[in-house]
């Protein structure tokens, strides 16, 4: 399904995006979307989208991952209740269980989201791959795995320019500009 070299968006036969995504979603988001969501760092949904998982209604299941992704975002039963009964839900709901982050109003769904994008685009990008790295390691491997490497991405920061830019930066009470060496 996904062509050779390019990045599968649901992550399930190649690695995930290397960079973060944040999602906005608005009105009907069904299946595949909620697991594209679930792929996704944070999402932002307007007050009024509706999210329905119902493979299981159609005589599927959530086969882009949703059934990995899903335990790890809402808690193991809450992920049941939705997979198992293809139940409607509304933005209040999935911010309640945890698969979305933040609840706009319809008309600022967007700009709340490119405005989150743009907070993660100011941090320090060998920080924010860091993040992305250890985090994926933690849920597929486990916490000892993620726990082990710690040591070599801190090392791996302790000696970039980046970590003297934003120390600068915290003395000089300022943003800091890194350059992601």
């Amino acid at each position: 399904m996904v062509p050779r070299g390019k990045v599968d968006p649901w992550g399930v036969v190649s690695k995930p995006c290397p960079k973060p995504i944040v999602t906005a979603v608005q009105g009907l988001c069904y299946t595949l979307g909620i697991e594209l969501m679930l792929c996704n760092q944070i999402t932002v949904a307007a007050e009024n989208a509706q999210f329905i998982q119902y493979e299981v209604s159609r005589g599927l299941f959530p086969f882009g991952g949703g059934t990995v992704r899903w335990p790890l975002a809402a808690g193991t039963h809450n992920a049941y209740r939705y997979m198992l009964t293809g139940e409607p839900f509304d933005a209040a709901e999935a911010h309640r269980i945890g698969i979305v982050q933040q609840v706009v109003l319809a008309t600022e769904c967007l700009p709340a989201a490119i405005e989150m994008a743009q907070k993660i685009a100011m941090q320090a990008p060998l920080g924010v791959q860091a993040v992305l790295r250890n985090t994926r390691l933690a849920e597929a491997r486990g916490s000892d795995a993620a726990l082990g490497r710690l040591r070599r991405e801190i090392v791996k920061i302790f000696l970039s320019k980046d970590i003297r830019r934003g120390l600068k930066a915290f003395q000089e009470r300022r943003p800091a500009r890194f350059e992601g060496n």
